[in-house]
């Protein structure tokens, strides 16, 4: 695989991966001109095309260290493909990736993405592909030592007094932190922390709620973050709890497999289980304020992604899985507009259904439902119940 062409005789799996990776079709997450939106956010890549790696030492075990890495010149994550196998006879369907970095707090602090480039008789290609089909329910972080070694010290928040942090919020997609802190004597404080986009971005050092957020004076609360590129780090794992809930309804799913004689079943997230998002970029939230401030912007979004580049799309054709598991109403809503035309049901679903996403879990797994049918969806070949 070359990173400087990819052939249009190239099968679907082959062809996505070059083309969702160099994808820049939003000027929302990708400005043609000036910094981006968000972060920017430590990066990290491979100095082989197949690095490594360590496996957890028991199952689901919530960090541990994976690879060898190098940090990059900080910045934005790369569109995403599917994560796991691209033939799981089993896909979950989500919104888009939930860019974690983004959360006020250590943990927010710690998150480094992704970003493959072509160094060292690498191809950044490969190591996408490598990446993204063995990617399971983990994502990586950075010791938090070393993350402390990078803050810078200009601007940097320190606590006049023993106490907590009470709030820290990020409301909109603007690069501020509301930090607010109480003494033990009472008195309240607000530490707004701004800064410009494109340039080192302020994070929170301590919890932000529980017995984490208790502060002794002169504890650093907050400082700007700049993650050197070229230094040579230890990548961590660790399990990220929206990918982590799908775990109880497969182990559920294995049981019963076993209960009808299949006693070797044993079904994996990335093996069995791939992930797909309607949208290929991140972002903290999914709503206006987090993606250009009006609907209007994020419907350009969507059009974007779902209708026009229709990466999501294209991959749940290449995969072709038997089940189909769409997690929540706004990622039905993308699924339903590129796909209605091919919605078989013995009665139609209701525009506005009465408990959102909750009506819609119940008609399309009730099989008793009027509105199930043998075929819930067929298109091309696709058929998935």
């Amino acid at each position: 695989m070359k990173s400087t062409v990819n052939n249009n005789n190239d099968p679907l799996e082959v062809s996505l991966v070059f083309e969702v990776k160099k994808c820049r079709t939003c000027k929302f997450f990708w400005p043609e001109k000036g910094p981006q939106t968000y972060g920017p956010y430590p990066t990290y890549d491979f100095e082989q095309n197949f690095p490594k790696e360590n496996k957890p030492t028991l199952p689901h075990e919530f960090s541990y260290p994976w690879v060898n890495g190098v940090t990059q010149k900080e910045g934005f994550p790369e569109p995403e493909v599917v994560d796991g196998c691209r033939k799981a006879p089993i896909m979950t369907i989500g919104i888009n990736p939930n860019l974690t970095a983004f959360l006020p707090g250590p943990t927010g602090a710690s998150w480094v993405y992704p970003v493959f480039n072509d160094t060292k008789n690498t191809n950044a290609y490969t190591k996408y592909a490598w990446y993204y089909r063995y990617r399971s329910v983990y994502q990586e972080h950075l010791d938090t030592k070393f993350i402390q070694s990078q803050l810078l010290k200009q601007g940097q928040v320190k606590a006049s007094a023993d106490g907590e942090i009470v709030a820290a919020n990020a409301p909109s997609e603007a690069p501020l932190i509301d930090l607010k802190t109480k003494s033990t004597s009472g008195k309240t404080q607000d530490h707004p922390l701004k800064w410009k986009p494109g340039t080192p971005r302020y994070v929170v050092l301590q919890d932000t709620h529980g017995s984490g957020a208790h502060f002794k004076k002169g504890e650093l609360l907050a400082a700007k973050l700049n993650v050197a590129a070229g230094k040579k780090v230890n990548i961590d794992r660790e399990i990220i709890g929206y990918y982590e809930q799908f775990v109880p309804v497969l182990n559920d799913f294995n049981k019963y497999l076993q209960s009808k004689g299949h006693k070797a079943a044993n079904l994996q997230i990335g093996e069995d289980v791939c992930q797909l998002d309607m949208v290929a970029c991140a972002s903290p939230h999914w709503g206006p304020p987090f993606l250009g401030g009006t609907t209007k912007s994020e419907n350009t979004i969507v059009h974007n992604c779902v209708s026009n580049n229709a990466w999501a799309v294209k991959q749940l054709i290449q995969t072709n899985p038997a089940v189909l598991y769409i997690v929540g109403e706004a990622s039905y809503d993308m699924f339903y507009k590129a796909f209605h035309k091919w919605i078989k049901s013995k009665k139609p679903f209701p525009k506005n259904p009465v408990d959102g996403a909750f009506t819609l879990l119940r008609l399309t797994t009730d099989a008793k439902n009027p509105y199930i049918s043998s075929s819930a969806i067929k298109r091309g070949g696709i058929l998935i119940t």
